[in-house]
């Protein structure tokens, strides 16, 4: 049934480029945002990814929006998938083995009315890839998406060329 409703409501922007890509994912209506209460950055699971929701959340301020909580859940399916991309040497939102971002997160077991995803590889620092990010017209509009309140970020050294994951949830 979620994927039913999904599908049928399914409003999808898809953007990539050669070495950051965008993909939003939201059903049409009004969507609930999820409330979360302490310190947003408590759930991040180490410095490289807090500092990436920190400019995440820098920039979001600026915009008079509210903060992005780090999720776990949603930092192992980013994480899971900034390995794959490694693993399998590609930058994409579709694994080798044909699964979707929705795909990823619903398998994960997580709630959501909404998501959206940036990758990006190459960029050495948290400040490189949020400028990358921030750039670029549609990175940017998940940043500052306001239906998002949750999200986790992955992260993955690879042969000297990183792999950079966030994927939002509300």
């Amino acid at each position: 049934m979620k994927y039913a409703l999904l599908i049928l409501a399914l409003v999808l922007t898809v953007t990539a480029c050669q070495t950051m890509g965008q993909r939003t994912v939201t059903t049409q209506g009004d969507i609930p945002k999820t409330r979360t209460s302490g310190n947003p950055l408590a759930d991040c699971t180490n410095t490289t990814t807090r500092r990436v929701v920190e400019l995440a959340n820098d920039a979001r301020d600026d915009e008079g929006l509210n903060e992005l909580y780090c999720d776990r859940a949603l930092a192992r399916v980013a994480q899971r998938h900034a390995q794959d991309m490694c693993d399998h040497n590609y930058l994409s939102h579709t694994s080798r083995d044909g699964r979707t971002m929705v795909d990823r997160v619903d398998e994960a077991g997580i709630d959501y009315m909404a998501l959206g995803e940036n990758v990006a590889m190459g960029q050495r620092t948290p400040e490189r890839v949020h400028t990358g990010w921030m750039d670029s017209e549609y990175h940017r509009a998940n940043i500052l998406n306001d239906m998002f309140s949750r999200l986790g970020v992955g992260y993955v050294e690879c042969g000297g060329q990183p792999y950079w994951v966030q994927v939002f949830a509300n």
